[in-house]
């Protein structure tokens, strides 16, 4: 066996440099030399490999690269033959024993893969797997944070406790419901600066007293994201409805039943007190 190349799932290609009664000792093409127990290929930890056409291998006088498997149709413990092209542009035809291959850092695409014998084993598919399903449960975990870190002011920790609730419920139809003065103004923004986040395109649509209208212009843009609102009663209906992209607009109470019939589907916030903290609607 000494002298063939085997493939590790792990370490890539390599060639068996010493074999002694309890061990061998491989040279893989990263560099890498590592001994495993003798019994190693009938565990599966090693295997016998053929060499992919086109890897860049050295042999005597210098490199080479593999055009074609030359012998196929030997034992597989016997060394292959393959045919090879070396600098020169001349055709050999070498066996393994002469070649040693070099560690690529190419990455092509999955047909050209599969043509060069270079597919990874199913274990590395199912290692994949795991970690893009662990990927998604992370960002489904925390993909609320993003607006409550980004936010200009330091949240307390009742405002952080409602702002998550809301945000890691797929759906959000609450009532924030603290005392007044505890920020109610500030646990909206974060929804609504999250929900922006998500989807740039989305309309807003605040209700309020005309004497809060100010209040909500002014800490949606100083203290969650910079968001512009405008006052819907300030500009003409037809200018709003022209845009293709509507901005977030604060409306004042008593325009209400217009804004409904003119504007379609939103998504409002609103807000009341004193009540339970937060209540799903």
């Amino acid at each position: 066996m000494q002298g063939l190349v085997v493939r590790h799932d792990r370490l890539g290609l390599g060639k068996v440099v010493s074999i002694d009664l309890q061990s061998l000792t491989i040279h893989f093409a990263d560099g890498t030399v590592t001994q495993f127990a003798r019994n190693s290929q009938h565990q599966g930890i090693i295997k016998r490999a053929l060499l992919p056409v086109g890897i860049r291998c050295t042999a005597r006088g210098g490199e080479c690269r593999v055009k074609s498997v030359f012998t196929l149709d030997v034992p597989s413990t016997e060394p292959y033959s393959y045919e090879v092209i070396g600098e020169e542009g001349e055709t050999l035809v070498l066996s393994e024993l002469e070649l040693s291959p070099i560690a690529e850092d190419r990455t092509g695409f999955p047909l050209e893969a599969l043509a060069s014998l270079k597919h990874q084993p199913f274990g590395v598919f199912l290692r994949r797997e795991r970690l893009l399903d662990s990927y998604q449960k992370t960002i489904f975990q925390g993909f609320s944070i993003k607006a409550m870190l980004s936010s200009r002011v330091d949240l307390m920790s009742h405002q952080a406790y409602v702002a998550g609730t809301v945000l890691r419920d797929p759906v959000r139809r609450y009532i924030l419901a603290d005392e007044v003065g505890l920020g109610k103004t500030i646990e909206a923004g974060i929804v609504v600066h999250d929900l922006l986040g998500n989807n740039p395109a989305a309309k807003i649509l605040v209700l309020c007293p005309s004497a809060l209208t100010q209040q909500w212009l002014c800490e949606l843009y100083s203290k969650v994201g910079g968001y512009v609102f405008r006052l819907l009663d300030l500009h003409s209906p037809d200018a709003i409805a022209s845009q293709s992209k509507p901005e977030a607009i604060a409306v004042r109470l008593r325009i209400m039943p217009a804004t409904r019939k003119r504007h379609g589907v939103w998504n409002s916030i609103s807000t009341g007190s004193p009540g339970p903290r937060v209540r799903p609607a």
